[in-house]
C-alpha cells in the first residue's frame, strides 16, 4: 500500500510540474517530462492509444452508414418527387433513414465537444428515444 501511495504522489508531482512547465510555456521541459512519462508509462499509454482507435473506428463506422443512408434517402426522396409513388417498405425505410438524420443533429454535439460524453446517459434518461439506430 505504501509503494502505491509513493507512486501515485510520484505522478501527481510529475503532473502538476508538467502543467506548470506548459503554463509559464517552458516547452523544452514540458517536452522533456512528456517523453519521461511517456517512457515510464508505455504499456499504459499503449493501452489506451488501442482503445482511442477502437472508438475511432466505430466512428468512423457509423459515420459511414449515415453517409450512406443520407446518399439512399435523397436519391430516392428525388424518385419520389419525379416518379410514382414508392412501396411500402420503401416509404418505411425513407421514414425511419429521415428520422435517424433529425435525431443526429442533437446527437452530434457529443462527438464535437470532447468530454461531452459524459452527459450522454443523462440526454438518454431525458430523451430515451433521441440516439440514431
Amino acid at each position: 500500500m505504501r509503494r502505491f501511495t509513493q507512486k501515485s504522489s510520484f505522478v501527481i508531482q510529475d503532473f502538476i510540474s508538467f502543467l506548470s512547465d506548459i503554463f509559464t510555456l517552458n516547452w523544452s521541459n514540458a517536452l522533456l517530462r512528456s517523453k519521461g512519462f511517456l517512457s515510464r508509462n508505455r504499456t499504459e499509454v499503449r493501452h489506451g492509444w488501442h482503445h482511442i482507435k477502437i472508438e475511432l473506428k466505430k466512428i468512423w463506422f457509423g459515420l459511414k452508414q449515415l453517409w450512406k443512408d443520407a446518399k439512399y434517402y435523397f436519391s430516392e426522396s428525388f424518385k419520389k418527387q419525379q416518379y410514382s409513388r414508392p412501396s411500402i417498405q420503401k416509404d418505411k425505410k425513407l421514414t425511419e433513414i429521415k428520422q435517424d438524420l433529425i435525431k443526429f443533429i442533437p446527437f452530434s454535439f457529443f462527438l464535437i465537444v470532447p468530454g461531452a460524453e459524459l452527459l450522454l446517459p443523462a440526454w438518454i434518461i431525458i430523451f430515451p428515444n433521441s440516439i440514431p439506430s
